[in-house]
């Protein structure tokens, strides 16, 4: 089991520009500013959420996917109003409870993107 890591994308609007490297900052860390995927090619921001997931590296595909459902089940969902955990939320600047496409789950070293259906592997630049 490898401890997995959640960020719900946040892409700043050009009147937070302030906050662009401060309370924002890239997923990935040095001088790296962009992220790219086989698709395309975006730019956006993430928040490391406060929780700790568990992903069983031999069942890779399913344990993202099980992480993915409990995220988009109010009941689940530590950040539900219902877990208390809207608090978070705004503390976090996110606007959205559950996962979704752009949100990113680590595994280790890897990162892997919440697309259309399933999952893409990031590939850093």
């Amino acid at each position: 089991m490898k401890e997995a890591t959640i960020y719900y994308s946040r892409t700043p609007h050009p009147s937070e520009s302030k906050y662009w490297g401060k309370k924002y900052s890239p997923i990935h860390h040095g001088d790296k500013k962009s992220v790219t995927m086989k698709s395309g090619f975006f730019k956006t921001y993430w928040r490391r959420m406060p929780v700790k997931e568990y992903v069983d590296d031999k069942k890779l595909e399913a344990s993202l996917n099980k992480i993915y459902a409990k995220y988009n089940q109010y009941k689940s969902n530590p950040y539900s109003s219902d877990n208390k955990g809207q608090h978070i939320i705004k503390e976090k600047s996110v606007h959205h409870t559950t996962m979704s496409v752009e949100d990113v789950i680590k595994v280790g070293k890897t990162y892997y993107v919440v697309a259309g259906q399933g999952f893409k592997r990031l590939k850093l630049v």
